[in-house]
């Protein structure tokens, strides 16, 4: 082989090895545009994630002040069931009372 072969076999590797190192360059900002892309959604995942969990937080909050108030309104009740019933009992024991007096 001539040195002017070898010369064109060289220039032609040269030209196909600045094409390649052109084209990882190329691939390489893409793959960098895409991960900054995977960082930005990562990012507003986790800002999605606090959010929903502050919210869960609050609804949870907001069920436990639900339930203590249920707690206060049927304890209410079983009072209230039990002054019904001494008042029931009271109105009975006036009502015997003036059934002795009339008889």
């Amino acid at each position: 082989m001539s040195l002017e072969e070898k010369k064109v076999i060289f220039e032609e590797s040269l030209l196909n090895l600045e094409k390649n190192v052109q084209d990882l360059a190329v691939k390489h900002n893409d793959l960098k545009k895409e991960n900054n892309e995977l960082k930005e959604e990562i990012s507003n995942f986790r800002n999605l994630n606090a959010e929903l969990t502050k919210e869960k937080l609050a609804r949870e909050t907001e069920l436990n002040d639900i339930k203590v108030q249920f707690d206060k309104i049927k304890n209410t009740i079983i009072i209230s069931e039990k002054e019904r019933q001494a008042l029931k009992n009271r109105i009975s024991d006036v009502l015997k009372r003036i059934e002795v007096h009339i008889s």
